[in-house]
Protein backbone atom coordinates (compact mmCIF):
# COMPACT_ATOMS: atom_id res chain seq x y z
CA UNK A 1 0.00 0.00 0.00
CA UNK A 2 0.96 3.63 -0.49
CA UNK A 3 -0.87 6.81 0.40
CA UNK A 4 -0.93 10.44 1.45
CA UNK A 5 -3.34 13.03 2.83
CA UNK A 6 -4.57 14.19 -0.59
CA UNK A 7 -4.88 10.90 -2.51
CA UNK A 8 -5.68 8.47 0.27
CA UNK A 9 -4.47 4.88 -0.04
CA UNK A 10 -3.78 2.84 -3.16
CA UNK A 11 -3.42 -0.90 -2.64
CA UNK A 12 -2.40 -3.99 -4.57
CA UNK A 13 -0.62 -7.31 -4.18
CA UNK A 14 3.14 -7.87 -4.37
CA UNK A 15 4.66 -7.12 -7.80
CA UNK A 16 1.57 -5.16 -8.95
CA UNK A 17 2.64 -2.28 -11.20
CA UNK A 18 1.59 1.24 -10.19
CA UNK A 19 -0.95 1.39 -13.03
CA UNK A 20 -3.03 -1.41 -11.48
CA UNK A 21 -3.09 -0.27 -7.86
CA UNK A 22 -6.66 0.08 -6.58
CA UNK A 23 -8.56 2.75 -4.69
CA UNK A 24 -10.97 1.86 -1.89
CA UNK A 25 -14.40 3.54 -1.96
CA UNK A 26 -16.74 3.44 1.02
CA UNK A 27 -18.88 6.07 2.75
CA UNK A 28 -17.53 7.39 6.04
CA UNK A 29 -17.81 10.40 8.36
CA UNK A 30 -14.02 10.66 8.58
CA UNK A 31 -13.02 13.72 6.54
CA UNK A 32 -9.29 13.08 6.08
CA UNK A 33 -9.10 10.61 3.19
CA UNK A 34 -5.91 8.91 4.42
CA UNK A 35 -7.34 8.37 7.91
CA UNK A 36 -10.57 7.16 6.33
CA UNK A 37 -8.86 4.53 4.17
CA UNK A 38 -6.60 3.37 7.01
CA UNK A 39 -9.63 2.95 9.28
CA UNK A 40 -11.58 1.09 6.61
CA UNK A 41 -8.87 -1.22 5.29
CA UNK A 42 -7.03 -1.97 8.53
CA UNK A 43 -10.04 -2.85 10.63
CA UNK A 44 -8.78 -6.17 11.97
CA UNK A 45 -11.68 -8.39 10.84
CA UNK A 46 -11.79 -6.84 7.36
CA UNK A 47 -8.02 -6.96 6.83
CA UNK A 48 -7.90 -10.65 7.70
CA UNK A 49 -10.98 -11.24 5.54
CA UNK A 50 -9.32 -9.58 2.52
CA UNK A 51 -6.28 -11.82 2.97
CA UNK A 52 -8.27 -15.02 3.49
CA UNK A 53 -11.32 -14.64 1.25
CA UNK A 54 -10.45 -12.11 -1.47
CA UNK A 55 -7.12 -13.11 -2.95
CA UNK A 56 -6.75 -15.55 -5.83
CA UNK A 57 -3.91 -16.83 -7.98
CA UNK A 58 -5.21 -16.59 -11.54
CA UNK A 59 -2.94 -18.78 -13.69
CA UNK A 60 -0.16 -17.88 -11.25
CA UNK A 61 -0.98 -14.15 -11.16
CA UNK A 62 -1.92 -12.93 -7.71
CA UNK A 63 -5.06 -10.75 -7.60
CA UNK A 64 -7.06 -8.96 -4.91
CA UNK A 65 -10.61 -7.62 -5.05
CA UNK A 66 -11.78 -4.15 -5.98
CA UNK A 67 -14.17 -2.41 -3.59
CA UNK A 68 -17.21 -3.19 -5.80
CA UNK A 69 -16.36 -6.90 -5.82
CA UNK A 70 -15.89 -6.99 -2.05
CA UNK A 71 -19.21 -5.31 -1.29
CA UNK A 72 -21.09 -7.45 -3.82
CA UNK A 73 -19.83 -10.62 -2.14
CA UNK A 74 -20.56 -9.28 1.34
CA UNK A 75 -24.11 -8.24 0.36
CA UNK A 76 -24.66 -11.66 -1.21
CA UNK A 77 -23.49 -13.40 1.96
CA UNK A 78 -26.07 -11.49 4.01
CA UNK A 79 -28.78 -12.29 1.45
CA UNK A 80 -27.95 -16.00 1.49
CA UNK A 81 -27.96 -16.07 5.29
CA UNK A 82 -31.59 -14.91 5.04
CA UNK A 83 -32.22 -17.63 2.41
CA UNK A 84 -32.95 -14.97 -0.22
CA UNK A 85 -31.76 -14.76 -3.81
CA UNK A 86 -31.56 -11.66 -5.99
CA UNK A 87 -29.67 -9.82 -8.72
CA UNK A 88 -26.09 -8.52 -8.80
CA UNK A 89 -26.06 -5.74 -11.40
CA UNK A 90 -22.45 -4.74 -12.11
CA UNK A 91 -21.28 -2.95 -15.24
CA UNK A 92 -19.66 -4.95 -18.02
CA UNK A 93 -15.91 -5.26 -17.45
CA UNK A 94 -16.11 -4.76 -13.68
CA UNK A 95 -15.09 -8.30 -12.73
CA UNK A 96 -18.30 -10.32 -12.24
CA UNK A 97 -16.49 -13.60 -12.91
CA UNK A 98 -14.26 -13.11 -9.87
CA UNK A 99 -17.32 -12.15 -7.80
CA UNK A 100 -18.68 -15.58 -8.72
CA UNK A 101 -15.36 -17.17 -7.74
CA UNK A 102 -15.17 -15.53 -4.30
CA UNK A 103 -18.86 -16.09 -3.55
CA UNK A 104 -18.81 -19.74 -4.68
CA UNK A 105 -15.73 -20.36 -2.53
CA UNK A 106 -17.37 -18.75 0.52
CA UNK A 107 -20.58 -20.76 0.05
CA UNK A 108 -18.74 -24.07 -0.15
CA UNK A 109 -16.53 -23.24 2.85
CA UNK A 110 -19.26 -21.88 5.13
CA UNK A 111 -22.52 -23.67 4.30
CA UNK A 112 -22.95 -27.36 5.08
CA UNK A 113 -23.69 -29.64 2.12
CA UNK A 114 -23.51 -26.68 -0.29
CA UNK A 115 -23.25 -27.12 -4.06
CA UNK A 116 -22.88 -24.35 -6.64
CA UNK A 117 -24.26 -24.57 -10.19
CA UNK A 118 -23.37 -21.82 -12.67
CA UNK A 119 -25.75 -21.38 -15.60
CA UNK A 120 -24.94 -19.56 -18.85
CA UNK A 121 -26.85 -19.25 -22.14
CA UNK A 122 -23.98 -19.34 -24.64
CA UNK A 123 -21.31 -21.93 -25.27
CA UNK A 124 -18.48 -19.36 -25.18
CA UNK A 125 -19.64 -18.10 -21.76
CA UNK A 126 -19.86 -21.66 -20.47
CA UNK A 127 -16.26 -22.26 -21.56
CA UNK A 128 -15.17 -18.92 -20.10
CA UNK A 129 -16.61 -19.78 -16.69
CA UNK A 130 -14.78 -23.11 -16.80
CA UNK A 131 -11.48 -21.36 -17.68
CA UNK A 132 -11.87 -18.77 -14.89
CA UNK A 133 -12.47 -21.35 -12.16
CA UNK A 134 -9.83 -23.78 -13.37
CA UNK A 135 -7.42 -20.85 -13.71
CA UNK A 136 -7.58 -20.39 -9.93
CA UNK A 137 -7.38 -24.16 -9.28
CA UNK A 138 -11.07 -24.60 -8.46
CA UNK A 139 -12.23 -28.00 -9.67
CA UNK A 140 -15.29 -27.10 -11.69
CA UNK A 141 -17.08 -29.70 -13.84
CA UNK A 142 -18.71 -28.73 -17.15
CA UNK A 143 -21.77 -30.83 -17.99
CA UNK A 144 -21.94 -32.43 -21.43
CA UNK A 145 -25.71 -32.74 -21.91
CA UNK A 146 -29.08 -32.38 -20.24
CA UNK A 147 -28.96 -36.02 -19.16
CA UNK A 148 -25.48 -35.51 -17.73
CA UNK A 149 -26.72 -32.50 -15.76
CA UNK A 150 -29.64 -34.45 -14.30
CA UNK A 151 -27.31 -37.29 -13.30
CA UNK A 152 -24.93 -34.90 -11.55
CA UNK A 153 -27.77 -33.16 -9.74
CA UNK A 154 -29.06 -36.55 -8.61
CA UNK A 155 -25.64 -37.42 -7.13
CA UNK A 156 -23.76 -35.83 -4.24
CA UNK A 157 -20.85 -34.68 -6.40
CA UNK A 158 -19.54 -32.50 -7.93
CA UNK A 159 -20.02 -29.57 -5.57
CA UNK A 160 -19.09 -27.02 -8.26
CA UNK A 161 -20.32 -27.37 -11.85
CA UNK A 162 -21.51 -25.30 -14.80
CA UNK A 163 -24.05 -25.86 -17.55
CA UNK A 164 -25.63 -24.25 -20.58
CA UNK A 165 -29.26 -23.25 -20.02
CA UNK A 166 -30.17 -24.90 -23.32
CA UNK A 167 -29.30 -28.24 -21.72
CA UNK A 168 -32.57 -27.86 -19.83
CA UNK A 169 -34.31 -28.32 -23.17
CA UNK A 170 -34.01 -30.77 -26.04
CA UNK A 171 -33.30 -28.25 -28.82
CA UNK A 172 -32.31 -24.61 -29.29
CA UNK A 173 -35.84 -23.40 -30.10
CA UNK A 174 -38.21 -25.60 -28.19
CA UNK A 175 -41.86 -25.71 -27.23
CA UNK A 176 -41.05 -25.03 -23.59
CA UNK A 177 -44.52 -25.82 -22.27
CA UNK A 178 -44.42 -29.26 -23.88
CA UNK A 179 -40.85 -29.76 -22.72
CA UNK A 180 -41.69 -28.98 -19.09
CA UNK A 181 -44.59 -31.47 -19.26
CA UNK A 182 -42.24 -34.00 -20.83
CA UNK A 183 -39.63 -33.27 -18.17
CA UNK A 184 -42.05 -34.13 -15.37
CA UNK A 185 -42.67 -37.51 -16.97
CA UNK A 186 -39.04 -38.29 -17.84
CA UNK A 187 -37.29 -37.50 -14.56
CA UNK A 188 -36.20 -40.61 -12.64
CA UNK A 189 -38.72 -41.69 -10.04
CA UNK A 190 -36.15 -41.29 -7.27
CA UNK A 191 -34.84 -37.95 -8.57
CA UNK A 192 -34.03 -35.34 -5.97
CA UNK A 193 -31.29 -32.81 -6.43
CA UNK A 194 -28.77 -33.62 -3.72
CA UNK A 195 -27.31 -31.02 -1.41
CA UNK A 196 -28.08 -27.38 -0.64
CA UNK A 197 -27.89 -25.94 -4.15
CA UNK A 198 -27.05 -22.35 -5.08
CA UNK A 199 -27.50 -21.36 -8.72
CA UNK A 200 -25.57 -18.48 -10.29
CA UNK A 201 -27.20 -17.31 -13.53
CA UNK A 202 -24.92 -15.34 -15.84
CA UNK A 203 -26.54 -12.69 -18.10
CA UNK A 204 -29.81 -13.29 -16.27
CA UNK A 205 -31.70 -10.64 -18.29
CA UNK A 206 -31.86 -12.98 -21.29
CA UNK A 207 -33.44 -16.46 -21.45
CA UNK A 208 -33.61 -16.79 -17.67
CA UNK A 209 -36.63 -14.50 -17.56
CA UNK A 210 -38.70 -16.95 -19.61
CA UNK A 211 -40.09 -20.43 -19.49
CA UNK A 212 -36.67 -22.07 -19.30
CA UNK A 213 -36.53 -20.72 -15.77
CA UNK A 214 -39.69 -22.70 -15.01
CA UNK A 215 -37.84 -25.84 -16.03
CA UNK A 216 -35.00 -24.96 -13.68
CA UNK A 217 -37.38 -24.36 -10.80
CA UNK A 218 -39.06 -27.69 -11.54
CA UNK A 219 -35.75 -29.52 -11.28
CA UNK A 220 -34.41 -27.42 -8.38
CA UNK A 221 -37.43 -26.36 -6.28
CA UNK A 222 -35.39 -25.62 -3.15
CA UNK A 223 -32.40 -23.93 -4.78
CA UNK A 224 -31.47 -20.28 -4.24
CA UNK A 225 -30.92 -18.29 -7.45
CA UNK A 226 -28.60 -15.32 -7.89
CA UNK A 227 -28.73 -13.52 -11.23
CA UNK A 228 -25.70 -11.68 -12.62
CA UNK A 229 -25.96 -9.01 -15.32
CA UNK A 230 -24.20 -5.89 -16.51
CA UNK A 231 -26.56 -5.04 -19.34
CA UNK A 232 -28.95 -2.06 -19.00
CA UNK A 233 -32.42 -3.52 -18.59
CA UNK A 234 -35.48 -2.35 -20.48
CA UNK A 235 -38.45 -1.67 -18.21
CA UNK A 236 -40.22 -4.88 -19.21
CA UNK A 237 -37.02 -6.96 -18.77
CA UNK A 238 -36.24 -5.29 -15.44
CA UNK A 239 -39.71 -6.10 -14.11
CA UNK A 240 -39.50 -9.71 -15.28
CA UNK A 241 -35.96 -10.23 -13.93
CA UNK A 242 -36.97 -8.91 -10.50
CA UNK A 243 -40.06 -11.15 -10.51
CA UNK A 244 -37.86 -14.17 -11.26
CA UNK A 245 -34.80 -13.53 -9.09
CA UNK A 246 -35.90 -11.03 -6.46
CA UNK A 247 -34.58 -7.55 -5.70
CA UNK A 248 -31.10 -6.17 -6.34
CA UNK A 249 -28.46 -7.52 -3.98
CA UNK A 250 -25.82 -5.05 -5.15
CA UNK A 251 -25.33 -2.58 -8.01
CA UNK A 252 -22.25 -1.02 -9.62
CA UNK A 253 -23.34 1.16 -12.49
CA UNK A 254 -21.55 2.08 -15.69
CA UNK A 255 -20.88 5.69 -14.66
CA UNK A 256 -19.32 4.48 -11.39
CA UNK A 257 -17.05 2.09 -13.29
CA UNK A 258 -16.02 4.88 -15.67
CA UNK A 259 -15.26 7.21 -12.74
CA UNK A 260 -13.16 4.48 -11.11
CA UNK A 261 -11.36 3.93 -14.46
CA UNK A 262 -12.45 0.31 -14.50
CA UNK A 263 -13.98 0.69 -17.98
CA UNK A 264 -13.71 3.31 -20.72
CA UNK A 265 -16.55 5.73 -21.37
CA UNK A 266 -18.72 5.45 -24.46
CA UNK A 267 -18.60 8.27 -27.01
CA UNK A 268 -21.48 8.76 -29.40
CA UNK A 269 -21.29 10.88 -32.54
CA UNK A 270 -24.73 11.57 -33.98
CA UNK A 271 -25.21 11.84 -37.73
CA UNK A 272 -28.28 13.30 -39.42
CA UNK A 273 -29.39 12.15 -42.85
CA UNK A 274 -31.81 14.67 -44.33
CA UNK A 275 -34.84 13.15 -45.99
CA UNK A 276 -37.93 14.79 -47.42
CA UNK A 277 -41.18 13.56 -48.93
CA UNK A 278 -41.35 14.85 -52.52
CA UNK A 279 -45.10 14.54 -53.13
CA UNK A 280 -47.45 14.39 -50.17
CA UNK A 281 -50.50 14.67 -52.45
CA UNK A 282 -49.63 11.49 -54.39
CA UNK A 283 -49.02 9.59 -51.16
CA UNK A 284 -52.47 10.66 -49.89
CA UNK A 285 -54.09 9.60 -53.19
CA UNK A 286 -52.40 6.20 -53.06
CA UNK A 287 -53.46 5.72 -49.43
CA UNK A 288 -57.11 6.62 -50.19
CA UNK A 289 -57.20 4.19 -53.11
CA UNK A 290 -55.82 1.33 -51.03
CA UNK A 291 -58.17 1.93 -48.08
CA UNK A 292 -61.41 2.67 -49.92
CA UNK A 293 -63.19 -0.25 -48.30
CA UNK A 294 -62.34 0.73 -44.71
CA UNK A 295 -64.35 2.77 -42.23
CA UNK A 296 -63.19 6.25 -41.22
CA UNK A 297 -62.06 4.91 -37.84
CA UNK A 298 -60.04 2.12 -39.44
CA UNK A 299 -58.44 4.60 -41.86
CA UNK A 300 -57.45 6.87 -38.97
CA UNK A 301 -55.84 4.02 -37.03
CA UNK A 302 -54.02 2.76 -40.11
CA UNK A 303 -52.79 6.24 -40.95
CA UNK A 304 -51.21 6.47 -37.47
CA UNK A 305 -49.15 3.38 -38.23
CA UNK A 306 -48.46 4.44 -41.78
CA UNK A 307 -47.07 7.74 -40.57
CA UNK A 308 -44.46 6.24 -38.26
CA UNK A 309 -40.88 7.20 -38.85
CA UNK A 310 -39.85 3.58 -39.21
CA UNK A 311 -41.31 3.47 -42.70
CA UNK A 312 -39.50 6.66 -43.69
CA UNK A 313 -36.19 5.83 -42.03
CA UNK A 314 -36.03 2.44 -43.73
CA UNK A 315 -36.27 3.86 -47.24
CA UNK A 316 -33.65 2.77 -49.75
CA UNK A 317 -32.33 6.28 -50.47
CA UNK A 318 -31.63 6.99 -46.80
CA UNK A 319 -29.91 3.64 -46.29
CA UNK A 320 -27.68 4.31 -49.30
CA UNK A 321 -26.58 7.63 -47.78
CA UNK A 322 -25.78 5.92 -44.47
CA UNK A 323 -23.75 3.21 -46.20
CA UNK A 324 -21.76 5.86 -48.09
CA UNK A 325 -21.10 7.69 -44.81
CA UNK A 326 -19.88 4.49 -43.12
CA UNK A 327 -17.59 3.65 -46.04
CA UNK A 328 -16.13 7.17 -45.92
CA UNK A 329 -15.37 6.77 -42.20
CA UNK A 330 -13.64 3.45 -42.87
CA UNK A 331 -11.35 5.25 -45.32
CA UNK A 332 -10.81 8.47 -43.34
CA UNK A 333 -10.67 7.49 -39.65
CA UNK A 334 -7.09 6.55 -38.73
CA UNK A 335 -7.97 3.82 -36.25
CA UNK A 336 -10.46 2.18 -38.60
CA UNK A 337 -8.16 2.42 -41.60
CA UNK A 338 -5.17 0.94 -39.74
CA UNK A 339 -7.19 -1.92 -38.28
CA UNK A 340 -6.25 -0.89 -34.72
CA UNK A 341 -9.78 0.11 -33.78
CA UNK A 342 -13.24 -1.42 -33.71
CA UNK A 343 -16.49 -0.27 -35.27
CA UNK A 344 -20.00 -1.21 -34.19
CA UNK A 345 -22.92 -0.83 -36.59
CA UNK A 346 -26.30 -0.54 -34.84
CA UNK A 347 -29.51 -0.64 -36.86
CA UNK A 348 -33.18 -0.37 -36.12
CA UNK A 349 -34.27 -3.69 -37.61
CA UNK A 350 -33.14 -6.86 -39.35
CA UNK A 351 -34.81 -5.47 -42.48
CA UNK A 352 -32.46 -2.47 -42.49
CA UNK A 353 -29.42 -4.70 -41.92
CA UNK A 354 -30.33 -6.89 -44.90
CA UNK A 355 -30.86 -3.87 -47.13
Amino acid sequence: MAGNDTEGIRYGVMDTSEKYYLKWKEESNIENILDRHITQLFQKERFLELLHDFIVYDMGTKKICRHNQYFAVKASQESLRRREGGIIWHSQGSGKSLIMVWLARWIRENIDDARVLIITDRDDLDKQIERVFKGISEGIVRTRSGKDLIEKLNAATPTLFCSLIHKFTNKEEADYDSYIDELKKSLPIDFRAKGDIYVFVDECHRTQSGKLHDAMKLILPNALFIGFTGTPLLKKDKKKSIEVFGTYIDTYKFDEAVKDKVVLDLRYEARNVDQNITSQAKIDQWFDAKTSGLTDYAKTELKKKWGTMKRVLSSQSRLEKIVADVLLDMEMKDRLQSGAGNALLVLGSIYQARK
